[in-house]
């Protein structure tokens, strides 16, 4: 998958108001690795997901394994902002984990 970079800014359509003007950050967007596998532990623990975290390095690898591309990760120049993990078992697609570094959500 290629990176992308997304921009949010003041005069964006979608929620002007919502969106501080001085709010301007670029995230880059990929495919997750079993690399990630520490940090999304971190970052579903601080989300309060429930989950087995010496289970994540087995899991991660065998969705990745079966679907590279349903298990993405947002990255600033922070780190890890947002995960997301799909899974599809031939008929149906799900979002299993979904989660945002508190510190990069706009209240």
């Amino acid at each position: 998958m290629a990176r992308r970079i997304l921009r949010r800014e003041a005069s964006s359509p979608f929620c002007r108001s919502c969106v501080p003007a001085a709010y301007s950050v670029a995230v880059h967007i990929r495919s997750a690795t079993v690399a990630d596998a520490p940090r999304l532990i971190e970052l579903w623990a601080a989300a309060g997901l429930k989950f087995r975290p010496e289970d994540v390095p087995a899991d991660l690898a065998a969705v990745l394994a079966r679907d590279p591309d349903l298990v993405l990760v947002a990255e600033d120049a922070a780190g890890l902002t947002t995960a997301v993990l799909g899974t599809f078992d031939g008929r149906r697609g799900w979002v299993n984990r979904l989660a945002t570094r508190t510190s990069t959500m706009i209240t």
